[in-house]
């Protein structure tokens, strides 16, 4: 099973003005300064990532990093072999660990209801056992293709092992056994 390295100071690092110097390889890989975790994200080939290409194209948070006044680098962790194929599900138990502030997820249901399944560490077929509902109807509500329902609010939440109010935001919290 893997683990985050959650010292990020052990991983290689370049600065992100010598961003042509990078390794051609699979990795995943965190934008930071020295004092703050800025963005996570992973890729097949570094250098291509942070290259700019023959468009002018540059990695999608160019524009955020420039208006940052730290020194900024880019550390990684890199991949090989059949561990690529695990890289979404590496990147998001790091962005869920970290929280990096340039990784703002969506906040529609079927990413809240994605990033509480992912932190409690359940496939969508443990949820879809533990709730009643089909497989593919919780991957449509995951991507936004479909809402779930108030009555599917609370056994979905029940499922997850979460509080409804995670699920779905300004819904009071569901109350406590001791409360009743």
């Amino acid at each position: 099973m893997f683990s985050l390295p959650w010292d990020l100071d052990s991983l290689p690092y370049i600065p992100l003005a010598h961003r042509a110097d990078l390794p051609s390889c699979a990795a995943l890989y965190f934008v930071r300064t020295t004092t703050q975790l800025l963005y996570v994200g992973m890729t097949k080939n570094m250098r291509q990532r942070w290259s700019t290409n023959v468009w002018g194209d540059d990695h999608h948070r160019m524009p955020d990093l420039q208006s940052i006044t730290e020194d900024i680098c880019l550390c990684w962790m890199p991949f090989g072999g059949s561990d690529i194929a695990h890289l979404p599900r590496y990147e998001r138990q790091a962005i869920f660990h970290y929280m990096p502030r340039l990784n703002r997820r969506d906040t529609s249901a079927g990413s809240l209801m994605q990033d509480a399944r992912v932190r409690a560490g359940l496939s969508l077929s443990e949820v879809a056992a533990r709730s009643g509902m089909r497989v593919s109807m919780l991957s449509k509500i995951e991507h936004n293709t479909r809402s779930f329902y108030a009555d599917e609010a609370m056994p979905l939440a029940r499922a997850i092992g979460c509080d409804v109010s995670v699920l779905i935001p300004g819904c009071p919290p569901e109350p406590s056994k001791e409360s009743i």
